[in-house]
């Protein structure tokens, strides 16, 4: 079973916990996660409890989130849970999801819907490429040189002459703007 488990995707995995209460489901994705975990946590206990205190800690918390946030992503979910434990000050409540990011999800999902429609695959079409124009000329290129031409990070970096952390941060901000303006024009 837990082989099964592994090669599930995160969100077959999430419909497992949050459907099925299934415990081996959470497990996997404790497991599949655990490494990300101690990656980020060791840079901040340099001046903090030690790690024996603060992983078991963290763990508890993201396998409590996994089972009631409704966040469709796992790595949302670890993200959240982060940030709460290592800035409590900040007030970030891990059930809160951004704006931003509840567009990209609703956008998201509004292509996966539209899949096997061509009428909505039509229409939707006709909506990005209306917010796609709306865009400024260099997101315009950033974002088709990325997806519809099939250039890497770096070969947009290297041909324009930004870092490939610039570009990564231009086609983010390109996305959650193309999100959040097809969210707003449904509530028009």
């Amino acid at each position: 079973m837990q082989l099964l488990l592994n090669n599930m995707s995160d969100k077959e995995l999430l419909n497992r916990v949050r459907k099925l209460r299934d415990e081996e489901a959470v497990g996997a994705l404790l497991e599949r996660y655990s490494h990300l975990l101690v990656a980020y946590c060791m840079p901040k206990l340099a001046s903090r409890e030690k790690a024996a205190e603060v992983i078991p800690a963290v763990l508890k918390s993201l396998d409590q989130n996994i089972r009631t946030m409704h966040v469709p992503r796992a790595n949302d979910c670890v993200q959240q849970t982060l940030a709460t434990h290592f800035n409590p000050k900040a007030n970030i409540h891990p059930n809160h999801i951004s704006r931003d990011v509840q567009a990209i999800y609703r956008a998201e999902y509004r292509v996966q819907q539209s899949g096997s429609n061509p009428i909505e695959r039509q229409q939707l079409s006709g909506e990005l490429l209306q917010r796609f124009e709306q865009l400024s000329q260099e997101d315009q290129q950033v974002v088709a040189q990325f997806y519809a031409e099939q250039q890497s990070f770096d070969e947009i970096a290297a041909a324009r002459g930004i870092t490939r952390d610039k570009v990564r941060n231009m086609l983010r901000a390109a996305r959650k703007k193309l999100a959040t303006q097809l969210m707003d024009q449904a509530y028009e």
